[in-house]
């Protein structure tokens, strides 16, 4: 089940994924895209500090202030695939969304599902202006209003 899907007339990107462990988290890792399937997943049941549900499409030539970036963050904290996938005329498809792996949701009749949201992202002015549009929509729609102008507590897990 794909949350959302962007399909690209070329593939003229690197794939930047977060990737890191426990302590490190969310390094920048990017590859060339090429013909086949570049993905980042997780099947630990959760999204994690491992494999986080961010990627993105950067062309060669972005610097922190130019270049175009497509980018698709997954809002879920559950198994997920976020890949792409260049065919054999250039073209990509990035999709997001649970990962079918182990996804075995049974629907009975007149019941619904709804996939989790997923966000896209474009600029073209580079890192700092995906850094500003991810700032801004999480600080407008992910935070809870309450905090969003609020001194927030420490919480200390003492267990």
């Amino acid at each position: 089940m794909q949350s959302t899907v962007l399909s690209l007339p070329d593939s003229d990107y690197d794939f930047l994924q977060l990737s890191g462990a426990w302590l490190k988290e969310r390094h920048i890792m990017t590859r060339p895209l090429a013909q086949g399937i570049t993905k980042v997943e997780s099947l630990r049941g959760a999204s994690s500090h491992q494999e986080n549900p961010f990627i993105a499409l950067v062309s060669h030539d972005t610097t922190l202030n130019q270049g175009r970036i497509f980018a698709s963050n997954l809002i879920y904290s559950g198994n997920f695939t976020s890949q792409v996938e260049v065919d054999e005329w250039g073209t990509s498809r990035l999709m997001t969304g649970i990962n079918p792996a182990t996804f075995t949701w049974q629907l009975k009749q007149g019941e619904s599902f709804t996939s989790p949201e997923a966000v896209l992202f474009y600029t073209d002015a580079g890192y700092n202006g995906l850094m500003a549009q991810t700032h801004h929509f999480v600080k407008n729609h992910i935070i809870d209003r309450k905090w969003q102008h609020a001194k927030r507590p420490i919480v200390i897990n003492c267990n």
